[in-house]
């Protein structure tokens, strides 16, 4: 008998995409799953278009009352059965190929607890190309979300044993990426399918499109979390957690912030981090602060001579920079400043 998957998919006020993504599902070239949807307090034809499908292996649960997306999430982990649990969005459209692919994956990598893939915008048809490795994924969790929601499988008694839950505080605009830091945090490991399995589509009526400055909050706070596990005292203070995220957003730098962004990214890659490879941490941090060093000296000090003499004094920032981009910045520093 092949392992059950139970695919959870919280829905809200979905008539409008959801008939698409469950016959994306029901279209599976892998038959054994069960596709619980939880109708979180519609007030739209949800329930009606979820009806129609006559299909067993649709479970259809209805909220009393709009519980939101964390509530109804933990409550979908409670319901499911299947040895594997696969999220879906509401409004995107899996390949059929999806969970073939991903249990195959699993076989094949036993040590591996959490599978997303690559997945395609459906409003400009870019793929997004996430690492595949536990090692990388993990390292990039430091500055962002790099497993998309409606990719994700995952091995239930792994979660289970780990007793992991979607975390109230972030209010559905980042609870994905929280939940897959504190996997991280408690040594699962993870992958991703490098193939597109999932179409993933952006509109604005999407939480994410409604709530970006509450999504973009949630995440500094998600990246300071995970970090203070990674390098525990790294980060002294308030202070200190609000310029490490300036590593991530582009926002203006004092020279003040700009000296001690120096000083943690020298703590950083001098330090023994928890959880992931020293060497892919010192690389992917270097590479985010090379283009803050370079868009603080071009933008947010007088720029030309004077840029150009601070620069070449700033030893953390010109010595990670080959002689070809050192001639690049300098040209660009006397070039007509741009913001």
């Amino acid at each position: 008998m092949q392992p059950l998957i139970s695919v959870l998919m919280p829905a809200y006020n979905a008539g409008k995409f959801i008939a698409e993504t469950i016959q994306s599902i029901l279209a599976q070239t892998y038959p054994h799953f069960e596709l619980i949807v939880i109708n979180d307090g519609s007030t739209d034809n949800t329930r009606e278009i979820v009806l129609s499908f006559n299909d067993k292996r649709i479970k259809y649960i209805e909220n009393e009352r709009n519980l939101e997306k964390i509530a109804t999430n933990n409550k979908g982990l409670d319901l499911t059965s299947g040895v594997y649990i696969a999220k879906m969005d509401s409004d995107d459209v899996a390949e059929p190929n999806r969970f073939e692919k991903q249990i195959n994956y699993f076989k094949q990598h036993p040590e591996v607890s959490i599978v997303g893939s690559w997945f395609r915008r459906m409003d400009d048809g870019r793929i997004e190309c996430y690492p595949e490795k536990d090692e990388d994924i993990k390292v990039q969790f430091l500055g962002e979300n790099v497993l998309a929601n409606s990719t994700a499988m995952f091995r239930a008694a792994d979660v289970k044993k780990a007793a992991l839950r979607y975390d109230d505080r972030f209010i559905a605009y980042a609870e994905d990426y929280k939940f897959w830091t504190e996997a991280a945090i408690n040594g699962l490991k993870f992958a991703n399918v490098p193939e597109v399995l999932v179409n993933y589509r952006i509109h604005h009526a999407q939480a994410t499109e409604l709530n970006k400055h509450k999504q973009t909050t949630n995440a500094d706070l998600i990246r300071v979390e995970y970090m203070h596990a990674v390098l525990p005292g790294l980060l002294k203070d308030s202070n200190d957690e609000s310029i490490y995220c300036k590593l991530f957003n582009k926002l203006p730098l004092s020279a003040k912030e700009y000296n001690r962004l120096k000083e943690i990214v020298t703590a950083i890659q001098r330090d023994s981090p928890n959880i992931i490879d020293k060497a892919r941490l010192s690389k992917y941090i270097n590479n985010i602060f090379l283009r803050v060093a370079a868009r603080y000296y071009r933008v947010y000090i007088p720029h030309k001579i004077a840029s150009i003499k601070n620069a070449v004094s700033d030893s953390v920032f010109m010595k990670e920079l080959d002689m070809k981009y050192r001639i690049i910045f300098l040209v660009k520093c006397i070039l007509p400043f741009r913001r």
